[in-house]
């Protein structure tokens, strides 16, 4: 994706998506994944302040992402010195996906709010909606789109308005060729009066726009040569045309991911990680002449522009080091702010700044984990106070995130079972980027569903259960497609932009109510395992193909021996054509199943136990597979838990090594989750330390003995009751780890080497 002009919502772009990759299975490698490179904190994430506005004494918050990323926005009017909630925003025809609220205008009494995800055109072509104020109630005057508005176009990823003039950004259309819509209203129906486009073939083109009585500003941050573009367009006799074209310094990338114009003052920014930059110009005699500011890493992901006051915005890729800073028309720095309890990870001036005479509002979507926006004030001179912080209290809470983990080479991700009663997945591109959380939805579930409760993932696409979906159970794959932006379902690699499609559904054919189908999951290449561990009092699986984007059942898995009371299902892991499946109540010890793929058929070759387990041992409580090696979890055994790691010499399975950690006690439950790839296993204990949790990394030496690398532990803020290290996953040389407790919120967090 191009930065959630967020959930860009109303970003910018990111940086490059890349995992290090295991060169090493020695026990260095291993110790190495053990330093922890982000905290995600993903909980309710709803993202309140991924897009503001203000206009005088009212101000906009949108809130793309909750209730079911219908989202809302928030209107909040000045009093004195108070700010308070006036009223909430939805569109007269929004549903679950829409993301009402990516984008928010305001012009005295009116008000435009995007939702690009909107499906009315079809999927993802987007609307937006204008709203107007009168004795304090708000009223939806009209409901915007393109008159060449098609699926997939984004329309309303971004949003500018000015008294009876409206601009609104389609980064999509035509492929990604982009356009830009303007709107007015003369006393009539809002009605579309131009469409802009760039003077030269461009990528994005309307990922930014601003308007300014007759002058428009539109940016293009992807051409062909990746460098951006800005265009000016002025309004002349109610034509629109183009008048001028900015650019950046040589060697600056995604110049035009966000604009800004005010009269005869412009900015633009070109947010980069390493090497920011951002411009202001200046209108003279119809030349629009460039000052550039002091370039830095993180600068340029947002920029606003009242009267002579220019705001630039700072954040770095992983959230960190938020500010905002405010210049003269001619560039000289006048004031930075940052807000009061600012964290890593908040997103603080993420692509969402808006100024208005002495009242300043920046967003923070990820600030306390569900979102806010800071409002500071011109007090004197050029001191600048934070004078509010507007969090919305209906924001969701209690996610569970962390539940589930899953990781790949391009991303990773949570799940968070209990967000909105339903459930949800995040994904977090690694390293993070320009936003570090994009939600994945199945628009089917609804309360009770625990969608998320189990995941898996290859490469980009990602498999997720939903147990109690229907009563028997679902299981969704959401893939990717190459060449759209971003939305509340995306990620971005080099080179290319990607969003996750609508899901396909997976379930079992002879699954009835209660057995659980998607209790545990697992994804390798085109195929997948789904368990369904009560289904018809013993349990089985499910596997999976996918033939041209179709994904049909190829096969149903039962052991040879189970009995009422198996579990069987419980956990699956799969490699190759390999898959394995875990029966913890099995003989009341557990057991776990290894089944081969010939042809067309599945066949059971070996059913593995560990050399010492016994009754409540709950051996095979989870499973993971990884080529010759495999790992399973017995978290019952001797009462504090233990792992079995078994290798595979010419199809015969025997134990390699059983291991637990240096510091397992009692109750700990080391081996309730388990993860290997290649040499190197994680192993969860989430009752260790009181139930603060931890999780293990065990990594195999030169003679085949296996040895404790590292003890991941949460970086700061546990407490009894996070359960961290209920859910893990690794791959390569990066490891996540899921503490559903966290906070009353949960938490997800990566190591990496």
């Amino acid at each position: 994706m191009r930065g959630l002009r967020w959930i860009s919502l109303s970003m910018v772009a990111m940086g490059p998506i890349a995992l290090l990759a295991a060169t090493s299975s020695t026990p260095a490698v291993a110790a190495g994944i053990g330093s922890q490179t982000a905290k995600y904190v993903s909980c309710s994430c709803d993202y309140a302040g991924a897009a503001v506005a203000v206009s005088g004494s009212m101000l906009l918050v949108g809130e793309p992402a909750i209730d079911d990323a219908s989202g809302r926005v928030y209107v909040y009017t000045q009093s004195g010195s108070t700010w308070t909630e006036t009223a909430t925003l939805v569109g007269s025809d929004t549903a679950s996906g829409d993301t009402f609220g990516f984008s928010v205008a305001l012009s005295g009494t009116t008000a435009v709010v995007g939702a690009p995800g909107h499906s009315a055109n079809g999927n993802y072509a987007g609307s937006a909606y204008v709203f107007t104020e009168s004795g304090g109630t708000w009223t939806e005057a009209a409901e915007l789109a393109g008159s060449d508005n098609a699926a997939g176009d984004w329309f309303g990823s971004v949003v500018a308005v000015d008294g009876s003039n409206v601009i609104v950004g389609a980064p999509a259309h035509a492929g990604i060729v982009g356009s830009a819509y303007v709107f007015s209203d003369s006393g009539g129906p809002w009605a579309q009066s131009a469409e802009l486009k760039g003077s030269i073939a461009l990528g994005y083109f309307g990922y930014s726009v601003s308007i300014s009585g007759t002058t428009a500003v539109v940016g293009a941050p992807n051409n062909p040569s990746k460098t951006g573009n800005a265009f000016i367009f002025s309004n002349k006799g109610s034509v629109w045309s183009q008048t001028a074209t900015l650019s950046g310094a040589s060697g600056v990338h995604d110049f035009g991911s966000a604009v800004a114009v005010d009269g005869t003052v412009a900015a633009v920014g070109a947010w980069s990680t390493n090497n920011g930059a951002a411009y202001i110009y200046n209108e003279s005699g119809g030349a629009w002449l460039q000052t550039a500011l002091p370039s830095s890493g993180g600068l340029g992901a947002a920029v606003a522009v009242s009267g002579t006051t220019v705001v630039v915005s700072s954040v770095s890729a992983s959230g960190g080091g938020g500010k905002a800073s405010l210049y003269t028309s001619a560039g000289q720095l006048a004031a930075s702010v940052a807000p009061v309890g600012n964290e890593h990870g908040d997103f603080f001036g993420n692509k969402a700044v808006s100024i208005s005479g002495q009242t300043l509002i920046v967003g923070a979507p990820n600030h306390g984990s569900v979102g806010s926006a800071f409002v500071f004030s011109n007090t004197s001179g050029t001191t600048w106070q934070q004078v509010a912080n507007v969090a919305n209290a209906d924001s969701n809470r209690g996610d569970t995130t962390g539940t589930a983990v899953a990781i790949s080479s391009i991303s990773a991700v949570a799940g968070a079972p209990a967000h909105d009663g339903a459930g949800r997945v995040y994904l977090f591109p690694t390293p993070p980027p320009w936003h570090p959380v994009v939600g994945l939805e199945a628009s089917g579930t609804t309360t009770g569903d625990n969608f998320g409760a189990a995941l898996s993932m290859t490469g980009t696409t990602v498999l997720a259960g939903a147990p109690d979906h229907g009563g028997t159970g679902s299981a969704y794959v959401f893939t990717e497609t190459l060449d759209a932006p971003y939305t509340q379902a995306s990620v971005r690699a080099p080179g290319d932009n990607f969003v996750y499609l609508r899901p396909a559904v997976l379930e079992g054919s002879d699954t009835a109510s209660g057995d659980h189908f998607g209790a545990s999951v697992s994804i390798a290449g085109t195929l997948a395992v789904v368990g369904a561990p009560a289904h018809g009092g013993s349990g089985s699986a499910y596997v999976f193909s996918e033939t041209g984007s179709t994904w049909s059942q190829v096969a149903e898995l039962e052991a040879a021996d189970t009995t009422t009371g198996d579990n069987f299902g419980a956990s699956v892991s799969i490699s190759g054509t390999t898959a394995m499946v875990g029966a913890p109540g099995h003989g009341g010890s557990g057991s776990a199943y290894v089944f081969e793929q010939s042809g067309t058929s599945w066949t059971q070759s070996a059913e593995l136990s560990g050399s010492d387990t016994a009754a409540g041992d709950h051996f095979g409580a989870s499973v993971s597979i990884s080529g010759t090696l495999a790992v399973v979890g017995a978290p019952g055994h001797g009462g504090s838990g233990k792992a079995y790691v078994f290798g595979s010499t010419g199809g015969s399975w025997t134990q390699a090594a059983e291991v637990a950690g240096s510091d397992t006690a009692t109750s700990d439950t080391f081996g309730a989750a388990v993860g290997i790839s290649g040499a190197i296993a994680v192993v969860g204990a989430p009752g260790h330390a009181g139930g603060k949790g931890s999780a293990y990394l065990f990594s195999q030496q030169s003679g085949g003995s296996w040895t404790q690398a590292a003890e991941l532990q949460e970086g700061s803020g546990s407490a009894a009751g996070d359960h961290f290290g209920i859910a893990v996953a690794i791959s390569g040389s990066s490891a996540i780890v899921g503490g559903p407790g966290h906070g009353g919120t949960g938490i997800a967090e990566v190591y990496a080497a």
